[in-house]
């Protein structure tokens, strides 16, 4: 038996896709990943937009309750707890009926969400970049307050609204009082609560300035008084008592004929000293003084004869520079006598300090010399 073999023609399947086809698929592909990206990071946007605006929420109530029930702003805002995408800074006044605070350090694309976001209780919503400022009624109403009326600009009347047009304030305003926040100064009598116009004490009225002293009103402020103690006759070289006392800018100046007792002056101006190394020490512009007065004068500036060291150099004991630093000279530029302040032991003598071109020296004189001598004043 004889096989016979026969060839067959087999048909095989060219089902698949094309590579046309297939790229049309990744492409599909791709926009929907891109799709989904940009959809993921709208989604976080709104989602962190939202977490800080649901916490600037919180903040903003327990806030209005402190107004509320202590009639002033919290201090820390840290006391409430920290943002998980931002910073939020410590509350502000806006006005006498609103408040702002900010939150910063957040990505540019959620501040302008928020900003976008923001209502109900949130009167307005301010983005700059990475800083978003809120602002709120003291008492979280939507309502219209003082600050959103001007007659000048709107048109719309503070009178419409139950308000006052405050024109007499440095700015005008609307305001429910236009004396809210005014603090009268010593020569200020009252102000107008209707207008803001304040009415001032006479001209004259004693008065007592920011700094505790006496004075007289002059416009509705307080001027320091410039008391006149020429030829006031004195005694008090340490604290310049007949003079009007320590920094009063007299003093006792002396003209003594005994080494060890000062006598009786008379109060003078002490004028314009120089200052000596950048204001660590104070020149007397006379050069012409007793020691009593030079004390005297340093008392009048509010400061005190010079005592310790110039330099490095010690004032109270014997010293000569004849190798030519002469570290004193060189903050005086002249030759120069003056006192100084410590204590020579005796009745009669005090420390002075030569300084000159040549040479240095510190020494003892009695101290009624007033033969070119200089006060030296040190805080």
């Amino acid at each position: 038996m004889t096989a016979t073999l026969k060839n067959k023609n087999y048909k095989r399947s060219q089902k698949g896709r094309s590579m046309v086809e297939m790229l049309g698929v990744l492409a599909i592909i791709g926009v929907l990943s891109v799709g989904g990206v940009y959809g993921y990071g709208v989604a976080m946007k709104k989602h962190k937009a939202n977490e800080l605006l649901h916490q600037a929420s919180m903040l903003a109530t327990t806030i209005s309750a402190q107004i509320q029930s202590k009639g002033q702003l919290p201090q820390n805002i840290e006391n409430f707890g920290d943002a998980k995408y931002g910073t939020f800074s410590t509350p502000e006044k806006v006005n006498d009926e609103q408040f702002k605070m900010e939150i910063t350090g957040m990505d540019s694309a959620v501040c302008e969400q928020m900003e976008k976001m923001s209502g109900g209780m949130v009167r307005q919503a301010e983005c700059d970049g990475t800083t978003l400022t809120l602002t709120y009624n003291n008492n979280l109403s939507s309502d219209k307050v003082a600050a959103d009326y001007n007659d000048d600009t709107t048109g719309e009347k503070c009178e419409d609204a139950g308000y006052k047009w405050c024109s007499k304030l440095s700015t005008p305003a609307c305001k429910k009082d236009c004396c809210s926040g005014v603090t009268l100064n010593s020569c200020q009598e009252s102000c107008d609560s209707s207008t803001g116009e304040i009415t001032n004490k006479d001209d004259g009225t004693g008065c007592t300035t920011s700094d505790g002293k006496e004075g007289t009103c002059d416009a509705g402020v307080c001027e320091e008084a410039t008391a006149d103690y020429t030829g006031v006759k004195c005694t008090d070289y340490q604290n310049n008592t007949e003079c009007g006392g320590v920094g009063s800018g007299w003093y006792c100046e002396f003209n003594p004929t005994s080494c060890s007792a000062s006598g009786t002056g008379t109060c003078t101006a002490v004028g314009s000293g120089t200052s000596i190394k950048g204001g660590t020490y104070l020149q007397s512009p006379s050069g012409s003084m007793d020691w009593w007065s030079a004390y005297s004068w340093c008392k009048g500036n509010g400061m005190n004869l010079v005592t310790g060291k110039i330099a490095g150099i010690p004032l109270n004991s014997e010293y000569e520079d004849w190798d030519g630093n002469r570290p004193l000279y060189q903050y005086f530029g002249e030759d120069i006598y003056f006192w100084t302040g410590h204590d020579y032991g005796d009745s009669c003598d005090a420390w002075e300090v030569y300084a000159d071109s040549y040479y240095e020296d510190v020494y003892n004189n009695p101290r009624n010399s007033n033969d070119a001598y200089y006060a030296l004043c040190q805080e």
